[in-house]
């Protein structure tokens, strides 16, 4: 008979010392974290910089350039449709207000377009559009409180007495943003105290200051608290800081830490979708000849789109204001027709 040996049950879960970081150790990894994000969003910052500031203008200036003939005539259109728009609204406003046909509308309205009086005919209108709409307003809320006055008084609704107590109201602690954006207005404050004009006895800036002072405002624009440190350094010397880590506490630095992220969030989803417009990176890429000529087509055929579409837009707006013309015509025609066969007949 074989000896049963004894079965020790292994144990779940092992022991172990938990040790917990040191507090300046804790503080030095989420310094480092937030002095990471921070280098990050300068990247990303600094192409969005170039994208906004060079390859955009150079891009409207290029196309403004190559389509120069075609942009003329589409600025005549956009000028013929925005004038039949403007009659025909100004048609259709004053039919519904004014009551009457389309037609003897459209005479008044492009006689007083003919005089200039064209805005005063639709101030007018409009003016007693909002006065009936006061009236109708004023009569709703009669109305309405006649009802409410009919009310049974079991049926009526009286304040209770919770509803009499003053309401609590709760100041909210600073946000993540608003940490940042304080850490911010402090740097700047103190940068516009040094680089201001004004601070210069002279009162005016030589070429570093004013470089300086442009760059300030600029990065005080993007909110790049990293370059604002920069600048911090470069004006008050390399040994200035502009955050003392070490009187700032944990929790604003975890906050400084999160808002950095959601910026850096914000900021690459900007990006992403500005590398899919034609501009982007349009100072480097416009030494493809590729390239130019891909765009330049798929600008001719978009300018020609937008031409036929506007094309259509106006012939719609003609034959509508024949429609309204025709009738008219029409019937002295008839009269005239009428008139002769009675001349006839003498």
């Amino acid at each position: 008979m074989k000896s049963q040996r004894r079965l020790i049950p292994k144990k779940t879960m092992s022991q172990k010392l938990v040790l917990h970081a040191h507090p300046h150790s804790i503080r030095r990894f989420h310094i480092k974290a937030y002095q990471t994000q921070v280098a990050s969003f300068q990247q990303a910052a600094e192409k969005m910089r170039r994208y906004v500031e060079h390859d955009q203008p150079a891009f409207t200036l290029w196309w403004q350039q190559e389509f120069a003939a075609a942009l003329s005539g589409q600025s005549l259109l956009e000028k013929t449709l925005h004038d039949l728009q403007l009659l025909v609204d100004a048609t259709d406003l004053y039919v519904s207000h004014k009551k009457g046909t389309h037609a003897r509308a459209y005479a008044l309205v492009t006689k007083a377009q003919a005089e200039g009086k064209l805005s005063q005919l639709m101030a007018e209108i409009f003016a007693d559009i909002d006065r009936l709409k006061k009236v109708n307003a004023v009569t709703e809320e009669f109305s309405t409180q006649t009802r409410a006055s009919r009310v049974p008084f079991e049926q009526a609704s009286f304040p209770q007495e919770h509803d009499l107590l003053t309401p609590v109201h709760i100041v909210a602690g600073p946000t993540a943003e608003e940490t940042t954006e304080g850490y911010i207005k402090k740097i700047y404050r103190e940068l516009v105290r040094k680089l201001h004009p004004d601070t210069t006895a002279s009162g005016q800036q030589n070429a570093q200051q004013k470089s300086l002072w442009h760059e300030l405002q600029n990065a005080y624009e993007w909110r790049d608290l990293d370059r604002l440190e920069a600048l911090f350094k470069r004006a008050l010397g390399p040994s200035a800081e502009a955050i003392d880590f070490a009187t700032v506490p944990i929790g604003d630095i975890l906050a400084m830490k999160e808002e950095m992220i959601r910026k850096l969030t914000k900021l690459r989803k900007d990006m992403k979708r500005a590398k899919k417009e034609a501009n982007w990176d349009f100072g480097a890429r416009r030494q493809d000849k590729r390239f130019m000529k891909g765009l330049a087509t798929s600008i001719e055929e978009e300018l020609s789109a937008q031409t036929r579409h506007m094309e259509s837009r106006i012939e719609r707006y003609q034959k509508l204001i024949q429609s309204w013309i025709a009738p008219v015509k029409n019937r002295k025609q008839k009269s005239y027709r009428y008139e002769a066969q009675d001349h006839d007949s003498w």
